[in-house]
């Protein structure tokens, strides 16, 4: 593991406004080895949802790999360092949003 600040790519104000025209954006923030580092997410959908709730159980590792597609900047110096991937990860798993349960009743 080489010491120092990891470069993650930091996106364009157009490249900004341009994702913000497709999909709901979030700034994730993590501390690593000393250093701040800034990620920006796209909003959890679906089918990301389903295939993540579909490996949580038994393989996690698929799990954190799904769900770091949502990345748009970063994702390949995540996958490089394995601490900064759980800790990004661990970030992501926050975004899936939690609904109340239904209520189900025999007719």
């Amino acid at each position: 593991m080489k010491e120092g600040k990891i470069l993650i790519p930091v996106a364009t104000e157009e490249q900004i406004k341009a994702w913000k025209e497709k999909w709901q954006l979030f700034k994730v923030e993590v501390e690593y080895e000393g250093h701040e580092y800034s990620f920006i997410a796209k909003k959890i959908d679906r089918d990301t949802r389903c295939k993540v709730e579909t490996y949580a159980d038994k393989q996690m590792k698929k799990a954190r790999e799904i769900i770091l597609n949502t990345l748009l900047t970063g994702k390949a110096e995540v996958r490089e360092h394995d601490d900064l991937f759980f800790l990004v990860t661990d970030e992501l798993f926050e975004l899936i949003p939690s609904y109340p349960k239904a209520t189900v009743t025999k007719l």
